[in-house]
């Protein structure tokens, strides 16, 4: 079974499970040289191909990014997804999709990065990301994708509703199998956005983000809880 399989789901468009899988395994590696993981991702994937608890989460995972990447699209931008409209440039249905999942991820990682504090490590961070999206912008570019770019030069003001710096919606959207999250329990997850986010986020917060993007922790209770090496429970 070959990873874009492991990540296909019925009733979605074939292509998917292959952008999903392209999306998961550049997540894992852009973030397992920092965790001393090593190839940890791959490696997972590798032993899955034969069945299990991985393949069940990926599938569950591929539907939650379609209904996130969907459901907040302008009509206009799925019209052109889905090859109802033509644009100047024709693009294959693959490239398609990447650019609808690119998009939701894009305008949730912009709402994120415009409350961090300006340091020399977050701008650098940001440019660097910001650099690697070049080319899909100037897809958004070629299809008019006006609603993207005013959402990346719209400020908003802080206030009690939005100024905690990580919206944890958008990193378990983004990372729920290349951060292995699925595998541990809400108290290890926990953990771990602390270790590579510095960030703080309450079991009440994560069990509702979870059940709104329709994923499901393998484990309820901190027994046999997956940590990043270097962590343990209770820090």
């Amino acid at each position: 079974m070959q990873a874009e399989e492991i990540y296909s789901v019925d009733g979605l468009p074939p292509e998917w499970g292959g952008v999903v899988a392209k999306f998961v395994e550049d997540h894992a590696a852009r973030n397992e040289s920092n965790d001393g993981r090593g190839e940890q991702y791959l490696k997972a994937l590798q032993a899955a191909k034969s069945g299990g608890q991985f393949i069940t989460q990926a599938k569950q995972y591929s539907l939650a990014l379609w209904q996130w990447s969907t459901k907040s699209a302008p009509t206009e931008i799925l019209d052109w997804v889905f090859g109802n409209v033509k644009s100047g440039i024709e693009y294959d249905t693959t490239l398609r999709l990447h650019y609808l999942l690119f998009r939701r991820e894009q305008m949730a990682w912009w709402s994120v990065r415009r409350k961090l504090p300006q340091t020399k490590k977050n701008i650098h961070k940001n440019a660097q990301r910001l650099k690697g999206s070049v080319v899909p912008l100037l897809v958004a570019m070629e299809i008019d994708d006006i609603q993207l770019f005013k959402h990346m030069v719209t400020e908003k003001r802080q206030n009690r509703h939005n100024k905690l710096p990580y919206e944890p919606g958008f990193f378990v959207a983004a990372y729920w199998m290349a951060w292995f999250l699925w595998e541990g329990d809400y108290g290890a997850t926990i953990q771990n956005f602390k270790k590579r986010l510095e960030y703080k986020v309450s079991e009440r917060t994560l069990r509702r983000v979870i059940k709104r993007l329709g994923l499901t922790m393998q484990k309820q209770t901190a027994k046999s809880a997956t940590i990043l090496p270097g962590l343990k429970k209770g820090n």
